[in-house]
């Protein structure tokens, strides 16, 4: 496997910034602590830091300075650390994973305070072939509370020759006693950048050529972890020399022009492209996850530079997609990704937002002078101004597209609201359970209630309130009112004829025993 064979094996080579400097410091210091706590998220180099540090400790180009941090008593070699050979001994056996002064211990599945009480046992034992015995507990946040208590002990009166490195994904579960007796490392999530170059570092020795297109892709889909983009690498690489965005979508990974036509798309309220996407995506088993990750993060992005740039409306508009496509997948819906799909659409079916963006304020951040345009209603800031000889009708001049809510929308969109709700206030999206809408009238919304209960109930300011905000928040409305009316409930089974049974049963009965 590839992510193992091009480990890092020296400081240098740590792909990180942070950590490599961190590292470096420790190196440059010429002493060491006895316990150290790595933390950061998943394929970030804590395991292969930790594994360098031991090489560091116990490689034989520092082996009198480490000798003399042991014997010392100010624990200072004074002289920095040199980088691991990589070729004695203690260095080629902590590299095979075979050395006895390195112990690495899975957390996940030895947790408990029988695991540590046996580790607590060994670590008074002086190493056997190096200096210094370096034990490593990955997932450390995954140790009970007793098995937390047992290593404490052991943390606050270590023996000299014994360093920890306690690496951990979640370090709000760390203890904060634990973390207070370590020294801390932080491993941030990689940036593609970062990625990149180690991956153009691997292809360079596998003779493997790529288009940076291709390699930026399979950074952004590794989120940040180096051990999931060299995997994904090997997995396109397989019997090839050359890589292409076909060889990436062939090997189960999505490119990014997927996620940027799909936003083009909502930008330019085009439902039928939006719909097309889906169903390609749909037919190639295109990872929709990724997707919807990506299109969230160009979102974000042209959020952002519009921010910078103080493009108001652009960056409200950018808002307001990142409000509707936050939703999750729903596994018991027989398309997962239905959710994603109807919020993309519903962005589509809108009155307002995408075209105001992709002139004037488009030109205005290439630095173009922005062209004179001709004024149009505030109402009306996305469509054409009707043909004057042309009367509106009533309906018109009633559901103006930019303010009225489309009942269509609503409908779509109405699942989803209930879920938005759900996670503000529980109570409100139960009394809704029992409802539907019903109509739409400008920005008028009326809501069939069945009980007078969830009526009365709905009708209160405060619950009232948070419906209208969401409704706006979902459906890209400016204004919502809501009216709720009493509607019709369904008639129970009658219950006549079981009563008229019961009474012949009641009436049996007596004759009997009065008999």
């Amino acid at each position: 496997m590839w992510y193992r064979t091009y480990r890092p094996q020296t400081i240098s080579e740590l792909n990180l910034p942070a950590s490599r400097e961190a590292l470096g410091r420790i190196r440059d210091g010429g002493s060491f602590s006895h316990a150290y706590l790595f933390a950061g998220p998943k394929g970030t180099g804590k395991t292969s830091s930790a594994r360098i540090l031991a090489k560091v400790l116990n490689c034989e180009k520092n082996e009198k300075f480490v000798k003399k941090v042991l014997t010392s008593t100010d624990h200072k070699a004074g002289h920095a650390f040199v980088e691991p050979c990589g070729v004695c001994p203690q260095c080629l056996a902590i590299t095979k994973g075979n050395s006895f002064c390195v112990t690495e211990l899975d957390a996940a599945s030895n947790r408990g305070i029988d695991d540590i009480r046996a580790l607590r046992e060994r670590v008074y034992l002086a190493p056997s072939d190096g200096l210094v015995s370096v034990y490593i507990i990955d997932e450390v946040h995954m140790l009970t509370t007793e098995a937390f208590n047992a290593l404490l002990k052991v943390l606050e009166e270590p023996p000299a020759h014994v360093v920890f490195v306690l690496a951990t994904t979640e370090l709000h579960k760390v203890p904060e006693t634990i973390i207070s007796r370590c020294v801390f490392v932080q491993f941030q999530r990689a940036l593609p950048e970062h990625i990149v170059s180690a991956l153009q570092n691997i292809m360079n020795v596998e003779h493997i050529t790529a288009g940076e297109s291709v390699l930026m892709d399979i950074a952004k889909r590794a989120e940040g972890s180096f051990r999931d983009a060299v995997k994904l690498l090997e997995q396109v690489a397989q019997g090839k020399t050359k890589i292409g965005v076909d060889d990436l979508k062939n090997s189960g990974g999505a490119d990014s022009t997927v996620a940027k036509q799909l936003i083009d798309a909502v930008i330019k309220h085009d439902a039928r492209a939006v719909s097309t996407v889906f169903q390609t995506a749909q037919h190639n088993d295109t990872n929709l996850s990724y997707v919807q990750k990506m299109v969230l993060a160009m979102a974000h992005e042209e959020m952002v530079r519009a921010v910078e740039h103080k493009m108001v409306e652009k960056s409200r508009v950018y808002q307001h997609i990142l409000a509707m496509l936050n939703v999750a997948p729903d596994a018991l819906l027989p398309f997962p990704h239905l959710p994603f799909e109807l919020a993309c659409l519903s962005l589509c079916l809108e009155g307002g937002g995408g075209e105001r963006i992709t002139e004037e304020e488009e030109e205005h951040e290439h630095g173009e002078k922005p062209r004179e345009k001709s004024p149009t209603p505030t109402s009306t800031p996305t469509l054409a101004s009707p043909s004057p000889t042309v009367e509106p009708t009533p309906k018109q001049t009633e559901e103006p597209l930019t303010g009225s809510l489309n009942f269509e929308v609503l409908q779509l969109n109405w699942p989803i609201v209930l879920k938005a709700i759900k996670q503000t206030n529980a109570t409100v999206e139960a009394l809704l359970r029992a409802t539907r809408p019903m109509e739409t009238n400008g920005s008028a919304v009326t809501i069939e209630v069945f009980y007078p209960f969830h009526k009365e109930q709905l009708e209160q300011e405060k619950h009232r309130h948070i419906l209208e905000k969401v409704i706006r928040e979902t459906c890209g409305v400016g204004k919502a009112t809501l009216k709720f009316v009493l509607g019709k409930k369904k008639p129970k089974e009658p219950v006549v004829e079981k009563k008229e049974e019961d009474a012949k049963l009641v009436q049996a009965a007596e004759e009997v025993f009065a008999g």
